[in-house]
């Protein structure tokens, strides 16, 4: 199975939506309301989410740049539903 890593704390992206949802050094890349966890694999360019639902969500081709913006924003649901969702198809895994 290819390596998946969470996020890393350092990316601050120069293009707007890195600006947009960049977060302060103080906060930590979870909790979230809606999102346990997500991790990314940088060899399949799959996006997993998981909710606190419990339901398992992989994003398709999503780049490692929307991934480390993701990283970095301060609400991660809201970066998921106004990034992810409507650009990269998905499929529930559980």
């Amino acid at each position: 199975m290819p390596p998946m890593f969470p996020c890393g704390r350092k990316y601050l992206g120069t293009n707007n939506l890195a600006l947009f949802f960049r977060r302060s050094p103080k906060q930590t890349d979870m909790p979230s309301s809606v999102i346990a966890h997500f991790q990314y694999d940088a060899k399949t360019h799959v996006l997993e989410v998981r909710f606190l639902s419990g339901k398992i969500y992989a994003y398709k081709e999503v780049p490692e740049k929307v991934y480390k913006t993701m990283c970095s924003a301060t609400s991660k649901g809201r970066f998921l539903n106004f990034v992810i969702k409507p650009n990269y198809a998905y499929e529930e895994l559980n």
